[in-house]
């Protein structure tokens, strides 16, 4: 029964519906004057787990561990095992398109603000879009941010669903950042995303490789030096002013803060670490997450979530220490335990007294 996701299997002159969930696996054998199809069902501690199955309130439950259903009927049999295998899989992309709606922001309007809207010109967006960089404006609305592309695509959110926002500044970066992580995701093309970054080149990256001047008196080099450090201060000024007039430009709550404000990463206390990514990263601390936003994918640990924060090989006489965060929903049977657990490894020993200060802090 293709409607109800159902497997009608003939017992005893009846037939008897079995969800396809319930069904863990069919497989069609062929003896010498006959043919089976093995139907194996999931059962507790099989397939969908022993919490997953309730037992009758009185009496001992007794449960199908597989029915053999025997044909002379090649043919019908081969056909009820392809129809199972087809249903079973249009009902899993259902089950995971549900999901996913049920995760997603919600669809919304914008609306115009009152006053003038901040807006942000020549800036990138990623992850991309259509897999192609794309250069545009973003703009403040009454409700929400819209980015625009040169080719016209645009993407919009609505500032609730807002969790945390990031201003980076570039210093010694290659990139001046406008950073937002979402409380649900939204879409990016076909893509779900939680994290979306705006930004603009200070300089290209490929110049960024080798910064070593050959001769301190070559005025050319002088020259361009001088350029680059005008260039990153007029857009750190470029982006700090769009921060401020967003964050008077946001509706507020009734004691008057903004929906949200930009945070800002501690670069004072600022360390090197390696993520599930096997890549040495420049990690920042700011009020409420530990962040890495320079390259993708990105790094965003909130704090809040954090239950605790352990360190490990913590040794003087070694040259750096792991920070392991565990997070508060490590007990929830539904969450899957490796994402639960944050390993920030090979931290400097010369970090740690700032790292622990931190810990302190925002604990």
């Amino acid at each position: 029964d293709t409607n109800r996701h159902a497997v009608l299997l003939p017992i005893n002159g009846h037939a008897v519906p079995f969800h396809v969930s319930m069904i863990k696996s069919m497989s069609y054998v062929e003896d010498d004057s006959s043919y089976t199809l093995r139907i194996f069902f999931n059962g507790p501690g099989v397939g969908l787990g022993r919490n997953t199955f309730i037992a009758p309130s009185s009496g001992d439950p007794y449960y199908i561990k597989e029915l053999a259903f025997r044909s002379n009927d090649r043919e019908h049999l081969l056909t009820c095992e392809k129809t199972f295998k087809e249903l079973r899989k249009s009902v899993a992309a259902k089950e995971a398109r549900d999901r996913d709606a049920a995760e997603m922001a919600d669809d919304f309007k914008l609306v115009p603000g009152v006053g003038k809207a901040p807006t942000l010109v020549d800036v990138q967006i990623k992850p991309v879009l259509s897999g192609r960089k794309a250069i545009g404006y973003l703009k403040a609305y009454g409700n929400g941010f819209r980015f625009t592309t040169q080719r016209g695509e645009t993407v919009d959110f609505a500032y609730d669903n807002v969790r945390h926002a990031f201003f980076q500044s570039s210093e010694n970066d290659i990139k001046v950042i406008i950073h937002f992580s979402f409380r649900r995701p939204i879409m990016l093309g076909k893509k779900k995303v939680y994290d979306l970054q705006f930004f603009t080149e200070v300089m290209e990256e490929s110049m960024s490789v080798n910064t070593t001047r050959i001769d301190g008196y070559d005025r050319d080099e002088i020259e361009q030096e001088q350029r680059e450090r005008e260039k990153r201060n007029k857009l750190n000024n470029l982006f700090a002013s769009f921060v401020r007039k967003v964050e008077d430009y946001l509706p507020k709550f009734e004691d008057g803060d903004p929906v949200f404000e930009f945070d800002i990463p501690y670069r004072a206390i600022g360390f090197e670490g390696v993520t599930e990514r096997k890549t040495a990263l420049q990690m920042y601390p700011t009020t409420n997450c530990l962040i890495e936003l320079t390259d993708f994918p990105f790094f965003v640990l909130d704090v809040n979530d954090v239950d605790i924060a352990v360190l490990e090989r913590v040794d003087f006489g070694a040259k750096n220490f792991d920070i392991v965060f565990v997070k508060k929903n490590f007990k929830n049977p539904a969450v899957d335990v490796k994402n639960c657990i944050v390993n920030v490894s090979t931290v400097p020993n010369e970090n740690m007294d700032a790292v622990k200060e931190w810990l302190s802090n925002v604990s």
